[in-house]
């Protein structure tokens, strides 16, 4: 076997490029003729290639072991059964795994809605689950950065992550957002008038004829008192 060629110099002498049964005939002392033939495999040398996608690292375990940290081309090479050089190409992207923090501390009144915020890094689509402390709930395909979730709790709640994929890797996760459910109030005022009451502490209304009147405003907390 050989690799691209092979020149016959224990026999005649002649270069060959392609495999085949090639004869050498020479006369021996006797006059007759000897005959060698040679086998000959004319080999090639292989080029092939694998492309990787990976995050933060990547150990080349198939090719020379080592381990990659950046993106780039890497030659491992290896020399076959003819003697030819066999070179695979590892075509490696690295990574960064993504991050998502979690925000939206704010004080509702019961029943009102909350809006959590998500900072996301990475590259999308991502994928977030996340959890009131009691129950995980997924979200997938988001398409951008900040995504903002809404809830409806029904008591003090703390929302925190689980996890964050994006369309390589699994990323990290930090932060919570803690939502305060804030009270209603009321109040009764009494007031005992002459002909007319102006109501300059409330709504501001002048009353002329007996009744109960209501005055309501919204407080801190985005409930009506």
């Amino acid at each position: 076997s050989a690799c691209t060629s092979y020149t016959w110099t224990s026999g005649d002498g002649n270069t060959y490029t392609t495999s085949g049964s090639y004869d050498y005939i020479t006369i021996n002392a006797g006059g007759c003729q000897d005959t060698v033939t040679l086998d000959l495999t004319i080999g090639t040398g292989v080029h092939t290639s694998v492309d990787v996608n990976a995050c933060d690292s990547y150990t080349w375990t198939t090719g020379n072991g080592n381990t990659y940290t950046t993106s780039g081309s890497y030659d491992y090479i290896t020399t076959n059964a003819t003697g030819c050089k066999d070179t695979v190409t590892l075509d490696l992207t690295i990574n960064t795994p993504p991050t998502a923090v979690i925000s939206g501390d704010q004080t509702i009144c019961a029943g009102n809605q909350a809006t959590l915020t998500l900072a996301l890094t990475g590259t999308g689509p991502w994928t977030i689950v996340y959890t009131d402390g009691t129950t995980q709930v997924t979200e997938n395909g988001i398409a951008s950065s900040p995504f903002l979730i809404s809830v409806t709790p029904g008591t003090n709640t703390t929302y925190s992550l689980v996890s964050v994929t994006d369309a390589n890797c699994t990323g990290t996760v930090s932060g919570s957002a803690a939502i305060t459910i804030g009270n209603r109030s009321h109040t009764t005022l009494p007031v005992s008038a002459c002909t007319s009451y102006t109501w300059t502490s409330g709504d501001g209304n002048t009353y002329t004829t007996t009744g109960t009147h209501d005055f309501i405003t919204t407080n801190a907390t985005g409930c009506k008192d």
